[in-house]
């Protein structure tokens, strides 16, 4: 997918995980869809994906494993590159 093609959604898609000593963390894949096309730009673990994002915060709490972000209007910045930064 081209840098500057203008994305349609973006898709963080949450998976529990526990490790050997039950400490509960969240690993997450951030997937950007403009057009028909989709593409996974990264994964890991998922506070870096969302320290500043509240919202996304509070669905979490509510049991949220798969979180969606749509532009409202005109947005020409919500691009791929401006995701990669």
């Amino acid at each position: 997918m081209d840098l500057r093609t203008r994305l349609d959604y973006v898709l963080f898609q949450l998976t529990p995980t526990r490790t050997s000593y039950l400490f509960l963390f969240f690993v997450c894949e951030l997937v950007i869809f403009a057009r028909k096309e989709s593409e996974k730009l990264a994964s890991g673990l998922l506070d870096p994906f969302i320290s500043h994002l509240k919202t996304t915060k509070d669905q979490i709490s509510k049991r949220g494993y798969s979180i969606t972000l749509r532009p409202v209007g005109l947005t020409p910045w919500f691009t791929k590159a401006t995701l990669q930064r």
